[in-house]
């Protein structure tokens, strides 16, 4: 003998399969600043490549576009990675806390700075310096390092 299955059982049923047969990516996107939005604000959508403004789980790059133009980095989010490389001559400003899951590289040279600007940051993964600054103008800056990683300061 047959049965159906009702079409609240059948819709479960399939919810189901595709959540297990699909596959989930939980990496997040690869942010690109350009300064395409005339303000400093990492908040702006226009200043990164693609139009759209880093949000939790990317991984954000400074470096290959627009190396003068400065960040002010309002967005209290969790990166991914943070790498500022390349021609990169400007400032990164925090203006919130920032948490980073799985590692930073500076290493765009001596003309280019990461301001904590007396935010708090907070690194998971590795944390790797080359000839470049990080610095606070503000008293009360921290940088917190927790579970596995490497740090390495040229």
């Amino acid at each position: 003998m047959r049965t159906s299955a009702g079409p609240g059982k059948t819709r479960a049923l399939w919810l189901f399969l595709s959540m297990v047969l699909l596959p989930v990516s939980s990496e997040g996107s690869d942010i690109i600043w350009n300064y395409g939005g005339g303000s400093a604000l990492a908040s702006d959508n226009a200043n990164w490549l693609g139009g759209v403004a880093p949000s939790t789980g990317d991984n954000v790059s400074f470096g290959n576009f627009t190396p003068t133009d400065p960040c002010t980095w309002d967005l209290e989010i969790t990166l991914a990675s943070m790498t500022i490389t390349g021609s990169y001559a400007s400032t990164v400003t925090l203006t919130t806390n920032l948490t980073i899951s799985s590692g930073v590289i500076l290493d765009a040279g001596i003309s280019a700075k990461l301001d904590i600007n007396g935010r708090n940051m907070w690194v998971q993964g590795d944390w790797l310096v080359g000839s470049m600054k990080t610095t606070s103008s503000v008293f009360g800056s921290s940088v917190t390092f927790y579970g596995d990683g490497e740090t390495k300061i040229k």
